[in-house]
């Protein structure tokens, strides 16, 4: 289920990712689209290991959304407000915290 609002003029559609053809085992995946005037602007992705959310939050999707919304919320208005669109992926884990854009991902083999 997702979550749709506003922010400075853009639309942001956020929620967690659905179990799809590229849906990463094993992990909550969180995402941001922001779109203005129905067009793709950019995407911000949060993924972290379930085992590592859970022992943060107790086990729960409703509870992992809202930890995983929290990380990523402030980078998402700070990208829309300073104008700058650059997809990016927040790994979350144990080892800490890796900002990595979307970009630079190898690509998944199907």
């Amino acid at each position: 289920m997702t979550n749709i609002w506003e922010h400075a003029g853009y639309e942001i559609d956020e929620g967690l990712k659905p179990h799809d053809g590229n849906f990463k085992v094993g992990h909550y995946q969180f995402f941001f689209l922001v779109k203005k005037d129905g067009r793709r602007m950019m995407k911000f992705c949060i993924w972290a290991p379930r085992p590592y959310i859970d022992g943060l939050t107790g086990a729960g999707s409703d509870a992992a959304a809202d930890y995983l919304r929290e990380q990523g919320l402030g980078a998402v208005k700070a990208q829309i407000d300073s104008g700058v669109f650059e997809n990016k992926l927040l790994e979350l884990d144990d080892s800490g915290h890796r900002l990595i854009p979307l970009d630079k991902m190898p690509e998944k083999k199907g």
